[in-house]
């Protein structure tokens, strides 16, 4: 009878042993993926916290000259609605099919918080469409490079997002 009695209380701890390594296996997998997803929202709140000076410079586009369709002048206006001067302020208009080191960059050191800079360019004929209170450009695309406060580089092109370069 003590042989039964010691085979199956071995039997029950090694049950005990099996279930416990099991949940142990499941808590660490929980703690990994907690983990996991902490970094991953650390992160992701670094890149916007980063990103948030940059979303507040705009470009705008407007016609100075239209003539059904076609402009052939560009009023270009770069917007910085933050509280802080981006500075190394580059804007350039490059048209379809051109590589983008043809273009003629217009460029300015500093445009201070809540500023606004205009530059005309004579684009020949252009194709665009009306959008709200702008236009959007067909065959010409408008970037924008510039430095935050905080000396990180971006590029915005268009309407897009804002993208950091990393050089």
């Amino acid at each position: 009878m003590n042989s039964v009695a010691s085979t199956a209380t071995e039997v029950m701890q090694g049950w005990g042993s099996v279930v416990g390594a099991l949940f142990s296996a499941f808590a660490t997998i929980v703690t990994l993926m907690l983990y996991r997803h902490e970094v991953r929202t650390n992160r992701l709140e670094r890149q916007d916290t980063e990103a948030a000076q940059a979303r507040m410079i705009a470009l705008r586009v407007e016609s100075e000259s239209v003539q059904a369709g076609q402009m052939t002048v560009l009023k270009c206006t770069c917007m910085n609605y933050s509280s802080m001067p981006i500075t190394d302020v580059r804007m350039t208009a490059v048209r379809s099919g051109e590589a983008p080191g043809s273009a003629n960059p217009r460029m300015r050191a500093m445009l201070g918080p809540n500023d606004q800079w205009d530059e005309i360019w004579n684009a020949g004929e252009v194709t665009w469409r009306p959008t709200g209170n702008s236009i959007e450009l067909l065959d010409v695309q408008l970037s924008l490079d510039f430095i935050d406060a905080a000396g990180r580089q971006w590029t915005r092109v268009g309407q897009e997002r804002p993208r950091r370069v990393f050089s």
